[in-house]
């Protein structure tokens, strides 16, 4: 058997131009993970605004003392900003903001609106997009608001807030060509009520020797937002539209039959030279003898937090339609 492949990556420009675009469509902290682990590496100077606006996805909050930490998202995002601009500001969207503003009084960027002043237990009417995220949490976003609120609705007795539930999740079903399959573009704009909860803090709570013991705040494990609004009444509309995410990478493959039998299936493993993590497919592939047929699969980039790595290609083992199995000796 004769495998030859290649994989299609951009150039460091054009990943740093799909990262940007990425952050800038992103509706919460989910939506920003990958290109925030891209520009930690094909960052430059015009990645900073991007950074700073996609802090806005988390509690704008300084870490203080030894009981919190940030998030790892939130972690990818200041990492990207500390290297590329060498400074060490803070986590937060408002002092990153401060920062910038300072530098850069013609081109400030733009304030969010911010939940700081609510009043724990309030009742109170929000506006904006709702979607479902890979965990079935219901995330509200509000209009240039640097909060998320999780929507809770299993209590409700209102058919229009189970509407707005099953809605949600009915948008989140993916197309199957997607690499990301949890974060589709899939939006609900909705008019909500109800009760609000105020968690003090959100992200990893940790002990006096700086270990992590559990999670604080509303949707765990993502998106750790300080805010849930317990829902009693809504109205909404929808609108559904996919993107592909721009980290994925297209790994294609072509295979040559060399024996007398018709191939059925195959399965094999893409993993960094590093050895640290892999991915196992395995699919029907009909292939004639001497027969050639090429193969793809798409992945994402950044999926294991570990930045784009140099991949190899293992063929674990191929089906022949006779029922018999040929298996590589390396």
């Amino acid at each position: 058997m004769l495998i030859s492949f290649r994989i299609f990556a951009g150039e460091r420009e054009a990943q740093r131009s799909a990262a940007h675009e990425a952050l800038d469509r992103a509706k919460d902290a989910d939506g920003v993970h990958d290109a925030c682990g891209s520009l930690v590496t094909v960052g430059d100077a015009s990645s900073v605004p991007h950074l700073i606006r996609a802090l806005r996805f988390f509690p704008d909050v300084e870490v203080s003392g030894p009981g919190y930490g940030v998030i790892d998202t939130q972690a990818h995002c200041v990492e990207a900003l500390q290297r590329i601009t060498g400074e060490r500001v803070g986590y937060s969207f408002s002092v990153w903001k401060l920062w910038w503003d300072a530098k850069h009084p013609q081109d400030p960027i733009p304030a969010c609106h911010s939940l700081k002043n609510a009043t724990d237990g309030a009742a109170i009417e929000l506006r904006g997009a709702v979607e479902a995220d890979r965990n079935q949490n219901l995330i509200l976003h509000m209009d240039a608001c640097s909060e998320v609120i999780v929507l809770e609705c299993a209590d409700a007795d209102n058919e229009a807030v189970r509407r707005l539930r099953d809605r949600a999740l009915e948008l989140n079903r993916p197309r199957k060509d997607l690499i990301r399959r949890e974060n589709p573009d899939c939006v609900v704009h909705a008019r909500v009520k109800g009760i609000l909860d105020i968690s003090p803090r959100a992200g990893w709570h940790m002990d006096a020797n700086g270990q992590k013991t559990d999670l604080r705040g509303y949707g765990q494990p993502t998106p750790f937002t300080r805010y849930r609004l317990r829902v009693q009444w809504a109205d909404f509309s929808d609108d559904r539209k996919y993107l592909e995410d721009p980290t994925s990478r297209h790994f294609k493959f072509t295979l040559r039959n060399t024996s007398k039998k018709q191939v059925s299936g195959l399965s094999f493993t893409i993993e960094p030279l590093s050895g640290d993590g892999s991915i196992t497919k395995g699919e029907p592939f009909r292939v004639p003898p001497g027969a050639v047929r090429s193969g793809e699969f798409v992945y994402s980039a950044y999926g294991d937090c570990q930045g784009e790595e140099s991949l190899q290609f293992i063929l674990d083992d191929v089906n022949f339609a006779d029922g018999t199995e040929w298996t590589p000796k390396n």
